[in-house]
């Protein structure tokens, strides 16, 4: 195959479509990536631009020019959007839809008023590299800790994109290339051929952005109790211990809050099961809602019992939360069938130093918790002394 530049973006629009088509596919299995759709939508957009810029010569000069620059300019818009919906942060069109406006605007001023193919190739560099840095700012300032090996490769693929096209204004054009960039010459040739490397490149990044974010999402999938949201008792346990060590090391207090919301038996036994998930569902809203300690984790413990974790937290502190946590319970209800069931819980509190393992302060909590349950329900109480491990 003769690499001149014709061939060479027929073989980026084959590229193109074919990630599209994968892409697509790969979408319509994982509906629920809201990424995957907008990277679907700017891959198809990209095609549309290659496809365009490929019929030069056979289609008008305003389309295979201007509109495919700015479909070109639009696909990368999109891949800073998804990248965006990704990481989880809010991105305007206003500023996105601003800049493909004013390229396209500036590819048809140098293309009929004022033709000049040198400044095209250098508009169409600067609105890559802006693309290429912003999605890079992404990936390298917001990403989650979780996914962030994807992230860096994926950053590391498009800063090489950016030096390509901070190199290619100043690589020479072909003497009779005259305002036809598909003539620029051999050199010209050269930089398209390491654009399509950069581009599989990045559609495989990609593919192991969604990848990575998918064994999170499962991970955490299988860390969280169905019913309530919250973490299950597994998962619990493994972050309290987590939390208990890092807490240890930096010398701060420890708490544990053990949670029984109160005749739970007699309101399953009332109302069924859908009563009683009723409840659970409430008390577990109520419980988000109110607590908001850094570093606190939250689980379903068992049945009707929710544990609660406090880094950084005395005894005062922890109880103080306790007592608004059981306030909040006692001053809410759930409606059920119709009609308003009031919920209360009875809160047993632990709090260690050092030198306690987590199962430990769990039970010195569930012990406070059953003097709670004796004393008369909807009610706080705290270890002991002589109960701390």
């Amino acid at each position: 195959m003769h690499l001149d530049l014709p061939t060479l973006i027929f073989v980026s629009f084959l590229a193109a479509i074919s990630a599209a088509i994968g892409f697509t596919s790969l979408m319509l299995v994982l509906r629920g990536q809201a990424a995957l759709r907008v990277w679907v939508a700017s891959l198809w957009v990209s095609t549309a631009g290659i496809a365009l810029i490929s019929l030069r010569g056979q289609i008008p000069d305003f389309i295979s020019i201007v509109l495919a620059n700015g479909a070109i300019a639009l696909a990368g818009a999109l891949m800073v959007k998804g990248l965006a919906v990704h990481m989880q942060r809010r991105l305007r069109w206003r500023a996105p839809l601003a800049i493909v406006l004013a390229y396209a605007a500036g590819i048809a001023w140098f293309a009929y008023a004022q033709p000049d193919l040198h400044v095209r190739i250098v508009l169409a560099s600067v609105q890559a590299l802006i693309w290429n840095l912003w999605s890079i700012y992404l990936l390298l300032r917001h990403a989650p800790r979780e996914i962030r090996l994807s992230c860096r490769i994926l950053a590391l693929i498009l800063a090489a994109d950016a030096v390509l096209f901070m190199i290619r204004p100043f690589v020479p054009l072909s003497p009779d290339a005259g305002q036809d960039l598909l003539r620029g010459g051999a050199p010209v040739t050269m930089t398209y051929v390491a654009g399509i490397v950069i581009s599989l490149a990045a559609y495989f990044a990609l593919l192991l952005l969604i990848t990575e974010r998918l064994m999170v999402d499962l991970r955490r999938a299988a860390s969280i109790d169905a019913l309530t949201g919250l973490l299950n008792r597994g998962a619990m346990l493994a972050e309290g211990r987590r939390a208990l060590a890092a807490s240890g090391l930096h010398g701060q207090p420890f708490a544990v809050l053990a949670l029984d919301l109160d005749r739970f038996k007699q309101i399953n036994d009332r109302w069924g099961h859908e009563g009683g998930d009723a409840v659970l569902v409430h008390a577990a809203a109520v419980l988000r809602e109110v607590v908001a300690w850094p570093g606190h984790a939250s689980g379903r413990y068992g049945g009707e019992e929710f544990l609660l974790t406090l880094p950084g937290a005395d005894l005062r502190a922890a109880s103080e939360l306790a007592e608004r946590l059981r306030a909040a319970l006692d001053g809410s209800s759930v409606i059920v069938n119709g009609q308003r069931l009031r919920v209360t819980t009875s809160i047993g509190v632990a709090v260690g130093a050092g030198g306690a393992s987590f199962e430990q302060l769990v039970s010195s909590a569930d012990r406070a918790l059953y003097r709670a349950k004796s004393d008369g329900r909807n009610c706080v109480r705290h270890a002991a002394a002589d109960m701390l491990p």
